[in-house]
This record gives C-alpha cells, structure tokens and sequence, in this order.
C-alpha cells in the first residue's frame, strides 16, 4: 500500500520454538489519511477489528486516520504532550521544533530526547500496555499499529509484539531496520525540501538522522529491557 507510509505486514518472522508469526494479524506503518478509493477498498479488505494510533491529538488533527465501519480506533498516545501544550490547537512540525537550533550541540541535544524515547517508552506505558493486553483478544484483530511515520512509536510497539511472539532480536532488529528501506522516497523529498528552506549542514544532518532509523536507538530499547 504505497499511499501510507512505511506500511507492512509484520507477518513471517521465525519464532525461537520453530513456528512462524502468522500473515495478515499484525500491520504496521503511518497514519491511514488522504486515501484515494483503492487505497480505501486495500484497507476494508485487510479485514481490520483494530487500529491502534500512538500520535498525540495534534498530530491527529492534522491527518485524521480513515476507520472502516467494522474496525474499533483507540487512539494511545505514546508519548504524552506537556501539560501547557495539551489543549493548544496549534500544529508543531518537525521544522517548527527545528528552527531554533544553530549548533551542533543543540542538535546532540535534540538528538538525546529522540534516544531517551526509545530507552523509557516500552516501561509502565499505558499505551503498550493496552497494545499488548490486546494479544489476549481474538477479537482484536487483524490489528493496524501506527503512528505518523510508522517508525520510532511503531517501531518500539512491533518490536515488543514481535518479542512477545518469541521472535529473536536480530529478526525484530531487521523488520524496524527495513523503515529505512520503505521511506526512501519520503526521506528523500523531505530532505530536498529542508534544503531548499535552510543551508544550515548541522540542521540538514538532524534531520536526516530523524527521519531515518538507526541500530543504537532499538539497541538502546533492547538493553533498557535486559537491564
């Protein structure tokens, strides 16, 4: 499904007891807006009962996810807006959040909290947790999990299904690896159109870590959980 973004089917991966995650159960990518009538009819046709989405409101209001009639939306966000920005209307882009950094310190800094995310989201998360308690419910599924770019939030929640399923690491490491792959055209266009809006190499770079996905960041989820 080309219209959503980094959009796949988490479905045969190698259990550690010899079986195999089952194909059309766990879908995995971006939020499912703007879509055309196939891209509609695609989606009616997975059969989904669940779609869970780890964006906040703001994020929402921007890109309002399309339900079928028959699936049940519970919205999770992931990661919880401060207090003074909850019921602020406003959209804040990642150009937005951007623009303020000139140096590469800044930019380390900025880089951190994408770090920390991936280090404390997966612990005493009601998001997860509901995602996980949903394992227990036939009627859950199939079941859709995104967030905006179906990669860091959805990366963290498929990497924790898959763990759940008996699903080595380095396996779990590759399907969230492959968001690199599925987004190339969108990294692509983004980073064309940041380079169009500042010459700044320190920002350019940021940004191409942040819309990319990098071993460290599931690693450092990983060692969290071990430890």
């Amino acid at each position: 499904l080309t219209e959503v973004e980094n959009f796949r089917d988490l479905g045969g991966s190698k259990t550690k007891n010899g079986k195999s995650v089952k194909w059309g159960r766990f879908f995995r990518g971006g939020a499912l807006y703007d879509l055309s009538a196939s891209g509609k009819e695609f989606i009616e046709q997975l059969g989904l009962r669940s779609i869970v989405d780890f964006r906040d409101q703001q994020e929402i209001q921007k890109q309002i996810d399309y339900v079928p009639k028959e699936t049940t939306y519970k919205n999770l966000p992931v990661v919880k807006l401060p207090a003074h920005e909850q019921n602020n209307t406003a959209i804040y882009t990642m150009e937005d959040r951007l623009k303020n950094i000139k140096t590469q310190e800044q930019a380390d800094q900025y880089f951190q909290i994408n770090e920390a995310i991936y280090q404390s989201a997966p612990f005493k998360n009601p998001a997860y947790k509901e995602l996980l308690e949903l394992l227990d419910k036939e009627e859950a599924f199939p079941l859709y999990q995104h967030c905006s770019a179906g990669k860091d939030r959805t990366g963290i929640g498929s990497a924790l299904i898959l763990l759940s399923l008996g699903v080595d690491k380095e396996t779990v490491m590759g399907d969230y690896l492959l968001s690199a792959t599925y987004r190339q055209k969108t990294n692509r266009e983004y980073l064309k159109k940041t380079r169009e809006k500042t010459d700044n190499e320190v920002i350019i770079n940021l940004v191409k870590r942040l819309l990319s996905v990098e071993r460290t960041l599931l690693q450092g989820t990983f060692d969290k959980i071990e430890e």
